[in-house]
């Protein structure tokens, strides 16, 4: 059996802290900063309070500071270990790079955090592969793989791409492009009969986060792939992915 825990967007939020004493591997899906306006409760209804403190920013804007802070923790808990992966999603690149954009963008604090990603680039990666399991932030289509790819392959395709053409937005996000990137796949564009995960003869599954869930612990199940709940760390083997995919019990 080969379990790993998967922590997807964490938004500011120090659930991930849980998984601190874990001995196996670790990969977090990206999105370390930028918090939410609200957070769901556990009936599944907006609120706007979380953990007993105001959300919106112009009553509590210490949030986005904090949401620096824990980054940081991340960062330092990631190169205490050798096996902690930390993925980098939409808002994480809006920090690396000049003229791109997801909502909630802290730009008064934006010198200082593209400071901190450029010092640590060399620990945060575009996907994970291991086994038959590819973890990206949003996940990966057979459109946008068949985009950037001449061979069809996704490896190939996400290490050719240029950052502009991984941060892809379909009109389903507001955008422009053909198709969403792995940065920017929204769960709901996923169908049966087009925009489909796509698979090869290793990649059997992929597990992505990026959309919101209502329902706490909840996983948004598609053909070869699933989305999780951004509120729960879960677990996975990678052998064999689709059927062990679950919130984690520590």
């Amino acid at each position: 059996m080969s379990k790993i825990l998967l922590i997807p967007d964490i938004h500011g939020r120090d659930f991930w802290k849980k998984a601190k004493d874990f001995e196996g591997e670790i990969v977090f899906l990206g999105d370390y900063l930028d918090p939410y306006r609200f957070e769901f409760d556990k009936n599944g209804k907006y609120q706007e309070f979380y953990n007993g403190e105001l959300v919106k920013f112009n009553i509590a804007p210490d949030r986005k500071e904090s949401c620096i802070e824990n980054l940081k923790e991340i960062i330092s808990f990631a190169k205490s270990r050798n096996n902690v992966t930390l993925l980098l999603g939409n808002h994480d690149y809006h920090y690396l790079y000049m003229g791109f954009d997801a909502s909630r963008k802290d730009t008064t604090r934006f010198p200082e955090i593209k400071k901190l990603f450029l010092k640590n680039s060399g620990i945060f990666k575009d996907y994970y592969i291991k086994d038959n399991l590819l973890c990206t932030h949003a996940g990966a289509s057979i459109d946008w793989v068949s985009l950037y790819s001449h061979s069809g392959n996704f490896e190939d395709a996400i290490s050719n791409a240029a950052p502009d053409q991984k941060f892809s937005v379909s009109s389903y996000r507001g955008g422009s492009d053909r198709c969403s990137g792995p940065l920017w796949l929204d769960v709901n564009e996923i169908t049966t009969d087009k925009n489909k995960l796509y698979t090869d003869s290793k990649i059997k599954y992929q597990v992505f986060g990026h959309t919101m869930l209502v329902e706490q612990g909840s996983i948004c199940k598609r053909e070869n792939g699933a989305c999780i709940d951004s509120r729960e760390i879960f677990e996975i083997d990678t052998k064999n992915p689709e059927n062990t995919l679950k919130v984690w019990n520590p």
